[in-house]
This record gives structure tokens, C-alpha cells and sequence, in this order.
């Protein structure tokens, strides 16, 4: 049944895939030549259209990323093997309206050290389905504070769980030569009571054109998080609340052409605290372990 949902989802993304590809196909289709006080005219014409209603484009991204090591809010999830992560997300973007979209997130574990019948086996171990609403509120000519809300359900082998979530971020040229911060508030929604993990993550990107001819467009992706987890229970002291888990992160993105590229990175998970050490130590594979280096390479496509 869960291969069957799994199935379903993926075959309702390639068609709404299909369905973008062909409206910018059709968008793109050479226009007729013109005179230039045509095209001027036609030209006022679109932006006078455009003030009055902004146009909804259709968006889609996608990427496939392998990894040494598959780590989640400092869960240890997978030992020994190679993870393959594919990313599917189509949406609409409205223009000062907002975008929405829908995403599908899969773990495809190539050694899956989990326990039942598929230890040791290929599995496809999670799907995740998402769906965002996002836009930006202006406070200034140039500032915003970028908001994204959205709804995500995870379905692991012998698990489900859902959450709602809001990410907060801020656009302000003199800010973001230095650091592009963001927060983002997680808060479950199918057991009672319900955890919540707060994540502050600042990142930064050096671009690398004035370097070499070679290097136009490719940049050095630095990133870190912090991460603070409540999780409550309803046995009396079962309780877990602490600053739980930091992430490093260092990468390069190289572009293939204008819709495609390659990110190769490196990252770090850690526990910020003594309690969260204890607790990830304990739920790790070997019952010894809370700090994880791995990485890998993303590939990316965005039409």
C-alpha cells in the first residue's frame, strides 16, 4: 500500500511536470517579427498588463543528491552505506501574490541498517510530501522579511508524522553581503503532546567569477545551524528540551548550463549541549555516537 502511495505521488508530480514544460514550451515559441514601433507598442502594452495583473508562472525544480550518511536534526538514520535523496518540486509563482508549490522528498538507503526484514537490503526507507506557501512582506526600498508556511508529512518504514512550519528570512543588501539569516519553527501535529524544533541557520555564498574564466558562476557555499528541540511526553519525567543539535556545512556550486548544476559538499552534525549528547548517543546506531561527518553531491535542474 505504501509503495502503491509512493507510486501514485510520483506519477501525479511528472505530470504536473509535463503540464509546466509544456506551458513554458508554449510560452517560448518564437514570436512573429514585428516593426520597431510595433514592438514598442506591444512592449507598453505587456507592462501596462503586467501593473494590472502579475503573471503566474509554473516552476519546477529538481534535484537528486547521494550522501555518505543520511543525518536529521542529529538522528543518526542510516551507517554504512550510501543515500540517495530525489527532490521533486512544482509550483506557481504569482508574483507579489506568493508562489505555492508541492515537493516530494525520498531516502533510498543502498545498505539500510534498520531493523525486520529489510536490514542490510536497498530500501526506500521515507517519502516525504510538502506542501509551502511563500512570500515577501517589504519594510524598506530594498528589505523584506521572507516568509514561507507550509504542511509536511513523513512517512518512514513503520512511522508517520506531520508537521506545520514557518520560515523567516531576511533580504537586506548590506545584511546579506555578510550573512542570509533565517528561522524556521516545526510543531507537530499528529500526537498530543506535540514536540517543537526551532532551527536558526545563517549562510553565506562567496561568488568565485573574478578567480578564473573557468569559475563564472561557480560559488563557495558556507552554512551552520543551530538547533533547539522540546520534545514533551506524557510519562512523568520523560520530558526532552535542550539546545540540540549544530551543523556546518561547506560547498560548491558549479553550473553546468543555465538550468543545471552540481553541489559537492561536506558536512558536520553535533550536539550543542551534554544533554542533547547523552540523548543522540543513545538513539544512534551503535549507542556511542552523536557527531557525524559525511558528504557527497547534489544534482541540481531548475526549469
Amino acid at each position: 500500500m505504501r509503495i502503491n502511495r509512493i507510486l501514485v505521488g510520483m506519477a501525479l508530480l511528472l505530470m504536473a511536470f509535463a503540464m509546466c514544460g509544456s506551458f513554458v514550451y508554449a510560452q517560448e515559441k518564437e514570436k512573429p517579427v514585428t516593426t520597431e514601433e510595433t514592438a514598442k507598442a506591444e512592449a507598453k502594452e505587456t507592462a501596462a498588463e503586467e501593473a494590472k495583473e502579475p503573471a503566474i508562472k509554473p516552476t519546477c525544480d529538481f534535484s537528486m543528491t547521494f550522501f555518505s550518511k543520511y543525518v536529521w536534526r542529529g538522528y543518526e538514520l542510516s551507517k554504512g552505506s550510501m543515500v540517495m535523496f530525489p527532490n521533486v518540486t512544482v509550483g506557481l509563482d504569482a508574483g507579489k501574490y506568493g508562489a505555492f508549490g508541492i515537493n516530494m522528498w525520498g531516502d533510498y538507503d543502498m545498505k539500510y541498517k534498520g531493523a525486520g526484514d529489510q536490514h542490510d537490503t536497498a530500501t526506500w526507507w521515507e517519502t516525504d510530501w510538502v506542501l509551502t506557501y511563500a512570500n515577501s512582506i517589504p519594510f524598506s526600498e530594498d528589505s523584506s522579511l521572507d516568509c514561507t508556511f507550509g504542511w509536511i508529512n513523513y512517512d518512514v518504514d513503520g512511522a508517520e508524522d506531520q508537521e506545520l512550519f514557518f520560515i523567516f528570512g531576511l533580504t537586506n543588501p548590506q545584511i546579506n553581503k555578510i550573512v542570509s539569516p533565517s528561522i524556521s519553527i516545526w510543531r507537530g501535529v499528529m500526537y498530543d503532546p506535540a514536540a517543537t524544533y526551532i532551527n536558526l541557520s545563517f549562510a553565506h555564498s562567496f561568488a568565485m567569477d573574478s578567480l578564473s574564466p573557468k569559475t563564472k558562476g561557480w560559488s563557495v557555499d558556507l552554512a551552520t545551524t543551530f538547533g533547539h528541540y522540546n520534545i514533551p511526553s506524557s510519562e512523568p519525567g520523560a520530558d526532552y528540551s535542550a539546545w540540540h543539535d549544530g551543523f556546518i556545512s561547506g560547498g560548491l556550486t558549479i553550473p553546468v548550463n543555465d538550468w543545471c548544476s552540481l553541489a559537492p559538499s561536506i558536512n558536520y552534525s553535533f550536539p550543542l549541549t551534554d544533554k542533547a549528547d547523552d540523548f543522540l548517543k543513545a538513539v544512534s546506531f551503535d549507542g556511542n555516537s552523536s557527531r557525524f561527518v559525511y558528504g557527497g553531491v547534489a544534482f541540481k535542474m531548475s526549469f
